[in-house]
């Protein structure tokens, strides 16, 4: 898997939130709907992305609790939806290649296998859990599909 690491500069994105479950395959699905409906809701606003479209889906842990939130970069405020501040800082970037019925995978790959083998460093107690980065490379159940996946870190010294 492609990664390497990266400084990212505030941006804002506004958006649709859920909560999440403790369960990968619950929240598979629930991501899988959230996004329909967010999609819909971008369609009901006649909000047009255009050929540079960009989306992201943001995992967050408040307390104890997990959520979802899916957005689209904008300086303006979208009536009705969320706001959420990427922060500037480390991130180390991953690139998700495939179906997305294989994204667990790579969330595996990411905190199980190749963080903790790397110098880099996790903040446990990190709100941004991590993002992930759509545009024109994604085609949902397609082999050659792809997104990349933010991850803030801190280097291990």
């Amino acid at each position: 898997m492609d990664f390497k690491p990266v400084i990212v500069e505030e941006f804002k994105v506004y958006g649709l939130c859920t909560e999440l479950t403790t369960s990968q395959s619950e929240n598979y699905q629930i991501i899988t709907k959230h996004w329909q409906n967010f999609n819909n809701a971008l369609k009901s606003r006649k909000l047009k992305l255009g050929t540079s479209w960009v989306k992201y889906g943001i995992t967050k842990k408040i307390g104890n609790k997990y959520f979802y939130m899916v957005a689209i970069p904008s300086n303006i405020e979208i009536d009705g939806f969320d706001v959420e501040t990427i922060n500037t800082g480390e991130y180390v970037c991953f690139q998700h290649v495939g179906a997305m019925g294989l994204i667990k995978s790579t969330i595996y790959q990411i905190y199980k296998q190749i963080i903790p083998s790397s110098n880099f460093g996790l903040n446990e107690n990190r709100t941004l859990i991590h993002f992930e980065r759509y545009d024109y490379r994604f085609s949902w159940n397609k082999p050659n599909s792809a997104i990349d996946i933010y991850v803030p870190i801190e280097r291990n010294t």
